[in-house]
């Protein structure tokens, strides 16, 4: 049976060059792979949202994930289309953006799948059930969207470079998969 509502979500923030903000690690070494001092704030507050005693606040947005994908920060070589192609990233902000909250929930994060691999993302996604959370580079998420509605019209095809607080839900309907998106910071004033 497939998930009740797929959740999507952009990593929180990147290092910069304007203004100057660098990526660190968890022990505190400079990673430009790595969330900003921001990103890992942004993260915590994701964490209390998304695992809270009510998750969403009391109009329901979201709920509590029972999977969390993130991308893995890795590059490999598969099959796609009958030739070997390249895919992924060396971004470790994907899985960082998610670690708190898999800790909170005591979830092992999927990160089988990365950048260039967003079919097979989604069909394993499709395969779960419960509530779904993937957390993604925002270049794709559009793809992302595409793939999971079956259409090109529904999900807005781009996400904006500069926006971290986007929350894409798809809940699944009788006849297919309804779509919403909304800023994250609504969740935290309700």
């Amino acid at each position: 049976m497939p998930p009740d509502r797929i959740i999507v979500i952009r990593h929180a923030r990147k290092p910069t060059h304007k203004p100057k903000q660098i990526g660190i690690r968890q022990d505190g070494t400079a990673d430009p792979e790595s969330l900003t001092v921001r990103g890992w704030q942004h993260a915590g507050a994701l964490a209390a949202i998304f695992a809270g005693p009510d998750p969403g606040g009391a109009r329901g947005f979201v709920a509590r994930p029972d999977v969390i994908f993130a991308a893995g920060a890795d590059k490999k070589k598969v099959w796609i289309d009958g030739k070997h192609v390249e895919v992924g990233s060396h971004s470790r902000r994907p899985i960082q953006t998610v670690t708190p909250l898999a800790e909170a929930l005591k979830l092992a994060p999927v990160t089988t799948h990365t950048k260039g691999e967003e079919q097979a993302l989604v069909d394993d996604a499709l395969g779960r059930s419960g509530t779904v959370l993937i957390c993604w580079q925002h270049q794709d998420i559009a793809e992302i969207g595409n793939l999971i509605v079956g259409n090109d019209t529904t999900v807005p095809q781009s996400w904006p470079e500069d926006r971290y607080d986007l929350v894409y839900v798809f809940d699944r309907t009788g006849d297919g998969w309804s779509f919403r998106q909304f800023f994250h910071d609504r969740l935290a004033a309700s």
